[in-house]
């Protein structure tokens, strides 16, 4: 690898990082939108404790929306904390991956009594199709960010 396709691949993990933080503010829109001023506006006597769960997953989804925009600012800077935590990060979405899959699957299928498999199918195979264009996305980011010659350019410019 040269120094201008290194620079070039760090612009493309920045990027994905930028990304991920609109994706994510996205998610915190549709939290607001669906979980949280829908049910207020049915006037169903909601209460605090159904409220708390879509405030804390706005409240996460914002924080990472701020992180996504700080590690995707970092990376163009050539900041080796914005490396490492896009590491860190891609680590987390490989694993949360894993957890959404099955989630999505496992509510479907708790759903009724008797459960209709062809949803549950369908339902499973567009999340697995989902998580694993963005699983070997962050595993090529991580192959990316490890490599020892991405490393010392960053650990150069930190230095200086």
């Amino acid at each position: 690898m040269t120094d201008h396709s290194i620079r070039d691949g760090i612009g493309l993990v920045g990027a994905f990082q930028f990304f991920l933080a609109v994706a994510s503010f996205v998610g915190a829109i549709a939290i607001f939108l669906l979980g949280i001023i829908n049910p207020l506006n049915g006037g169903n006597g909601i209460t605090l404790e159904q409220m708390l769960l879509p405030v804390i997953g706005l409240i996460v989804t914002l924080s990472l929306t701020v992180v996504y925009l700080m590690v995707g600012v970092g990376l163009m800077r050539f900041n080796n904390t914005a490396r490492l935590t896009a590491i860190f990060l891609g680590i987390l979405g490989l694993m949360s991956g894993f957890v959404s899959v099955a989630g999505a699957v496992v509510i479907n299928l708790s759903g009724n009594l008797t459960p209709d498999w062809i949803s549950i199918l369908m339902t499973g195979m567009m999340v697995i199709c989902a998580y694993s264009i963005l699983g070997w996305v962050d595993i090529f980011v991580l192959i990316f960010l490890l490599n020892h010659k991405v490393r010392a350019l960053f650990y150069n410019y930190y230095d200086q």
